[in-house]
């Protein structure tokens, strides 16, 4: 996959003046963050990503340059260092990350505010839609995470990466089915806890190894959106517990 991919140019909502993101931050982090897609609000002049096609005066992914090219892979890697995240969506999922202490890396963080960066943040379909995921039928979502995921398995391949965390249950459902053709599941565990308005919040807990044999990972995490800044998954004990049972695991794994 490059910038120029069109491979969903027929799909609803594919926009050409949104080149994919392939991700936001430390891309060596040992640990990755899963999404489903980026937010069209990163290609707005009002993002804390510059929107480096309306910089670049070009409205084609297939006519950027070289030199776009390389601005804009530099700007996924420079994301967290560049703008005011913690007021924002970013912002509330370092919140979260930062609750998770673990032995080997510290405390988990993006790396805002200085703190040391252990997280990268991936989203299973590399490209923002117009409007929103949810603008996409039911039917085409698919063919959206199809089209993505030899590179998403290519980037989880990667032999430093070994904790994955998930960020609510559409992630999950993803994916569950995009690795159950690249994996082995060795261990599957869930766990439901209720809210403190009553519903009920699914914790994931799988390890996971490539068909070579040589690549063991855990991937966690919750069916609540941790991004959420309100509703169902807002309250702090809430939060609070699930960050500690996803440390528990993480130390253990490790």
């Amino acid at each position: 996959m490059d910038v120029k991919c069109i491979d969903c140019s027929e799909l609803t909502g594919f926009v050409h003046s949104y080149p994919p993101i392939f991700h936001f931050g430390n891309s060596e982090s040992p640990i990755a963050l899963f999404s489903i897609n980026p937010s069209e609000s990163e290609f707005k002049s009002t993002s804390s990503l510059p929107a480096p096609f309306e910089k670049w005066t070009v409205t084609h992914r297939k006519d950027a340059t070289p030199h776009h090219i390389e601005s804009h892979l530099l700007r996924q890697d420079e994301y967290f260092t560049t703008g005011h995240h913690l007021e924002g969506w970013f912002g509330k999922v370092e919140e979260f990350l930062n609750k998770i202490g673990t032995h080997q890396w510290g405390q988990l963080s993006f790396g805002l505010e200085g703190r040391p960066s252990n997280v990268v943040h991936l989203d299973i379909v590399k490209c923002a839609t117009k409007d929103n995921w949810s603008a996409v039928p039911d039917d085409e979502k698919p063919k959206y995470i199809a089209n993505c995921s030899r590179y998403l398995i290519s980037q989880v391949a990667r032999p430093s990466l070994k904790v994955l965390l998930i960020n609510g249950s559409s992630v999950h459902d993803a994916l569950i089915e995009t690795f159950a053709k690249h994996f082995t599941f060795e261990e599957r565990h869930s766990e439901m806890f209720k809210t403190s308005n009553g519903r009920r919040c699914t914790l994931y807990r799988y390890v996971l190894r490539g068909r070579s044999g040589d690549h063991q990972l855990l991937l966690t995490g919750t069916s609540m959106r941790i991004s959420r800044e309100k509703g169902q998954f807002s309250n702090p004990e809430d939060r609070e517990y699930a960050a500690t049972r996803i440390q528990n695991w993480i130390n253990d794994f490790v």
